[in-house]
């Protein structure tokens, strides 16, 4: 493999100014931001507005690097934690974003994005994380952070997939990147859903609550195109996403009536499993479900069975249904008449 290494890491940094920083909440940890540069966070910061820090019992210093000689290749440190516990946020093994490759210099780890395909993507070393591709900061950023946060709080289980509420109830709109999850929860937001994310779903694994990760909203170009009219509001802006790939990007604010809620008890569990000339809706078969949950959980260390019971409980909670998507306000109106006509207590 013929790899373009990065030049060599120098030992220390000549004490980088830092600017007052910003604080978020994520997954219960209060993630404190600083950086030497901030329009390059200012993406990131817009889209997670709605991650009002409050009183976690963990803190988590970052620190941000991303002008004068880290303007091509932005740094992430971690000041409080160690090398191996950094490490341990990169490299999550086989179901992880990034891939291992070798070490250089005994301190100096290469890493591969699998989803991308980009070699190397992200260099550790002792002085922190050097993002290779400067248009994917906010995205290895919040891997990380998010990666960070479940670590401290392992009663949480994180699952790829769209998330809405009604009537104190969430559902949980899964599929592959591309298959319209987030085009299907704007159209249910459109329908009087509340929104909790288009992304990352935070699941308690004992009481089945979910809670926010309200990231704004990203939809593609084609997305929008199949929404028609879709009022995005003045703050709506372009950014690189989890993925890779450019979205634009919405205050949920403006785009759900119903606003943004904060928790809700998990009923719901839809998988998007094709496309139609009308919504088809069908009962999933529940080890199926189970198998395709386990698919979409993200961020846990759980591996083989372990995972496999994870997803089990998960959808024991819940009622699950393979979802053709036809016209995106006509499969969000068939969905929501099954959300009202099940009904069922409101958890508290």
């Amino acid at each position: 493999m013929n790899l373009a290494l990065p030049a060599r890491v120098p030992r220390r940094d000549r004490h980088p100014v830092l600017g007052e920083g910003s604080a978020l909440a994520i997954a219960g940890t209060r993630v404190e931001l600083r950086t030497d540069q901030p329009f390059a966070l200012a993406p990131f910061l817009a889209a997670h507005r709605h991650f009002h820090a409050g009183g976690g019992d963990e803190t988590l210093r970052v620190n941000i690097l991303a002008g004068g000689k880290h303007s091509d290749t932005p740094r992430i440190q971690f000041p409080d934690l160690e090398p191996a516990e950094v490490q341990g946020l990169i490299d999550r093994g086989t179901d992880g974003r990034f891939e291992y490759l070798h070490a250089r210099d005994g301190n100096v780890f290469l890493y591969r994005d699998r989803l991308l395909d980009l070699t190397p993507a992200l260099v550790q070393h002792p002085e922190g994380c050097d993002v290779m591709e400067p248009r994917l900061l906010g995205s290895y950023l919040e891997l990380l952070l998010l990666n960070a946060a479940l670590e401290r709080a392992p009663g949480l289980a994180a699952a790829h997939a769209g998330v809405v509420a009604h009537a104190g109830h969430a559902a949980l709109v899964c599929g592959e990147s591309g298959a319209g999850k987030t085009t299907l929860t704007l159209a249910l937001l459109r329908q009087g859903c509340a929104y909790l994310s288009d992304e990352v779903a935070l699941v308690d694994r004992d009481t089945g609550m979910v809670a926010a990760y309200p990231r704004s909203l990203g939809i593609r170009s084609g997305g929008l195109a199949l929404l028609g009219h879709m009022p995005l509001g003045s703050g709506a802006f372009q950014a690189t996403s989890l993925t890779g790939d450019r979205k634009w990007y919405a205050d949920p604010a403006a785009a759900a009536p119903a606003g943004v809620c904060h928790r809700a008890g998990l009923r719901h569990l839809w998988f998007l499993t094709g496309f139609g000339s009308e919504p088809r809706i069908t009962e999933s078969d529940p080890w199926q479900a189970a198998q395709r949950f386990a698919r979409a959980l993200r961020h846990v260390r759980e591996r083989g069975m372990h995972r496999m019971w994870t997803a089990v409980e998960m959808v024991r909670r819940c009622r699950a249904r393979d979802v053709v998507a036809g016209p995106p306000e006509a499969t969000a109106h068939a969905l929501m008449q099954l959300m009202e006509e099940e009904g069922g207590y409101r958890i508290p």
